[in-house]
This record gives structure tokens, C-alpha cells and sequence, in this order.
């Protein structure tokens, strides 16, 4: 399952069904591999902690789970204190960097426009 931050929030709040049997927050705790994708995108509130439950709850179950996000390890570990701390006794981080696609797709534009 593939999901966004902040879907999974407002799913969570709206209680948004997946299917006739299970929530949308139902069937991420259960899934195989679970993707949350953009974590830390959303401003910040005080729902942050339905992600943090998910991932916990997943971690504790030995879930697989792959989170990404554009947030520095420190200020992850400062906005996420609780999945930060799960997250270091069961993953591997990986930390992607180099040119952003993004930047060189604007710069293409630009060049076609001109």
C-alpha cells in the first residue's frame, strides 16, 4: 500500500473506508508493505500522532515499511520523536541526495519558453 502523510491523516480522521471490509487505517496496519510517502510535507498539527501510531504499530508487528521524506535526520528526529526512536532499532536508512530532477525539469522549461 501507497500512501501519503497527509492522505493517511485526513483518511484516519474521516474514517475513509478502503473497501467494504476495512478503513483505509485498517488496512495499512495489515498490508505486507506499507509505503508513507512525504512524511513531514504537511504542516505540522496535533494529528501527526496518527502517523506515528501506524508506524509504530507496524514496526512492533515486524511490518515492512519504507518512509520517505525530504526532512533532515535531525529535524525528522525533532518533528518524530517517537518513530525516530522505533525506527532505530529495526531500519536502515537510506539517504538519497544529488541533483534534484525537480530543479533540472524547471530549468528545461524555462530554456523551451524562451
Amino acid at each position: 500500500m501507497f500512501l501519503e502523510e497527509n492522505l493517511l491523516i485526513e483518511a484516519v480522521l474521516t474514517k475513509r473506508n478502503f473497501d467494504e471490509d476495512y478503513t483505509i487505517l485498517e488496512r495499512a496496519e495489515t498490508v505486507d508493505l506499507f509505503i508513507l510517502d512525504d512524511v513531514g510535507l504537511s504542516p505540522k498539527s496535533e494529528n501527526l500522532h496518527l502517523t506515528e501510531t501506524l508506524v509504530k504499530y507496524r514496526i512492533h508487528r515486524r511490518k515492512s515499511n519504507i518512509i520517505t521524506t525530504n526532512l533532515r535526520k535531525v529535524d525528522f528526529d525533532a518533528r518524530y520523536k517517537t518513530i525516530a526512536d522505533a525506527l532505530r532499532e529495526s531500519s536502515i536508512p537510506i539517504i538519497c541526495e544529488g541533483t534534484s530532477w525537480r530543479d533540472q525539469l524547471e530549468k528545461d522549461l524555462h530554456s523551451e519558453f524562451k
